[in-house]
């Protein structure tokens, strides 16, 4: 590794080293990973990527953006559930378990819902509404 280039961050003593991601890919990093955080997917990137660079640990970003987040309910989805703040995963979760309690499913096609007068409410109808539209009508009734 005496052909390796220096790493550009100042005060780092490290070379370029050439490495493979998990997925084989080959890409660059300075030798004190994780002390420096530099890094590259082409050699010819590391002086325009990194110009005047201190050197810096590396540090895990956190995760971007995703579900479980806590959402405000709608006044109607608050009456059924009693809540005024949950996360989709749990709004599914106790509207299923009040279908449920009050026997709604249709016993001839179990995927048909037919809403009792508080749940009809959500649903916006008293008609009998497709389990896969419970999604779509809870994602009306929760926003941030």
């Amino acid at each position: 590794h005496q052909d390796a280039p220096a790493c550009p961050a100042i005060g780092c003593s490290g070379k370029i080293l050439p490495r493979k991601s998990r997925f084989g890919k080959v890409f660059f990093s300075c030798s004190t990973f994780p002390d420096c955080d530099v890094i590259v997917n082409q050699l010819e990137d590391l002086h325009t990527k990194y110009p005047n660079h201190q050197r810096t640990p590396y540090t895990k970003k956190g995760k971007k953006g995703g579900f479980g987040g806590k959402q405000t309910a709608s006044k109607e989805l608050k009456d059924l559930l009693g809540e005024k703040e949950l996360s989709r995963a749990e709004a599914t979760k106790k509207i299923w378990q009040y279908i449920k309690e009050h026997n709604l499913q249709n016993p001839e096609n179990k995927r048909l819902i037919t809403p009792d007068e508080k749940l009809a409410k959500v649903f916006g109808s008293s008609a009998a509404v497709d389990m896969m539209q419970i999604p779509k009508i809870l994602s009306q009734h929760l926003g941030k």
